[in-house]
């Protein structure tokens, strides 16, 4: 492309081990290829160093808490991430791709664990102001099937398959109410199939 389009904010929502991972860095060579300048970041943990010590207490599994304290942690460093590191990057012109946001707490705190609504919406206005994404994709995948992704288990690995379930729900509900932000993509395909089909809707909404 031979000058910057405005940026662009897109977030990756799914289930545990749905690709979205592998899917921001595809994205990001994609839109490198393109000649749009972009970051790929991540949350729990994207925000530096409180990010980095906050994941490690959410994702031990050894670490015992309730769901209000998981969302409190978690808004704690939504909101280091977004006036650190979100904010000041499309300040520059630069997209950023995320791998999760505030949809995940959501759905994991809200819908998987029970959390009020209201009051996990009130921690999001907190945390990231007036900042919402342009564009989430959401990864569908296969609940009984997403630990042949990978071996690895954190906190949320041990939870019951009830409970993921809940979390798959409220992603999908949430996709089919929100259609000017959300995408919905198949992530059984391989790497490339995928990767395609998300720099598809990305250029249709944003570059054509």
């Amino acid at each position: 492309m031979k000058e910057q389009v405005q940026s662009r904010f897109i977030t990756f929502e799914g289930i545990d081990r749905s690709g979205k991972s592998t899917q921001t860095k595809q994205l990001k060579r994609n839109l490198d290829k393109a000649g749009v300048r972009c970051i790929v970041t991540s949350e729990p943990g994207g925000s530096g160093q409180i990010g980095a010590a906050i994941r490690e207490m959410l994702m031990n599994p050894d670490i015992k808490r309730n769901e209000i304290t998981a969302a409190l942690l978690f808004n704690a460093d939504r909101h280091e991430h977004v006036t650190s590191i979100i904010q000041p990057t499309l300040a520059k012109g630069i997209w950023v791709i995320c791998d999760r946001f505030y949809d995940s707490t959501m759905a994991y705190q809200g819908a998987g664990g029970g959390v009020d609504r209201k009051f996990l919406e009130d921690l999001n206005r907190i945390s990231c102001g007036d900042l919402r994404p342009d564009m989430t994709i959401l990864l569908r995948g296969d609940v009984d099937n997403r630990m042949l992704r990978s071996p690895r288990l954190d906190y949320y690995d041990q939870g019951h398959k009830a409970f993921e379930k809940r979390v798959s729900k409220y992603f999908e509900d949430i996709a089919t109410t929100e259609l000017d932000r959300f995408v919905s993509i198949d992530g059984s395909g391989s790497v490339e199939e995928v990767g395609e089909a998300i720099f598809a809707e990305v250029k249709h909404r944003f570059l054509d």
